[in-house]
């Protein structure tokens, strides 16, 4: 259920409803949405970060703000204007 959920919502609207809410979205570093094959990477790479005990999410705190599953896949989570 969480790969369809985090792929479908990903790959489709660049968020999931609780990124959304926040006014984030993840895309490539160019900015062009991921896709469902780039959020299939993105899913597959976070499972980096959560079998370090959640370290690889801890990597936003460093100066480039991407977590270990960002840098790996080539993405960056962004906050989408408002309207």
């Amino acid at each position: 259920m969480s790969l369809v959920y985090s792929v479908g919502f990903q790959g489709r609207f660049g968020a999931t409803p609780g990124k959304r809410l926040l006014g984030l979205r993840v895309v490539s570093l160019e900015g062009l949405p991921l896709g469902y094959g780039g959020a299939f990477r993105r899913y597959c790479a976070e499972l980096l970060s959560v079998l370090s005990f959640g370290l690889g999410y801890l990597m936003v705190l460093a100066p480039e703000q991407r977590a270990l599953h960002d840098i790996i896949t080539g993405t960056q989570v962004v906050l989408t204007p408002r309207n």
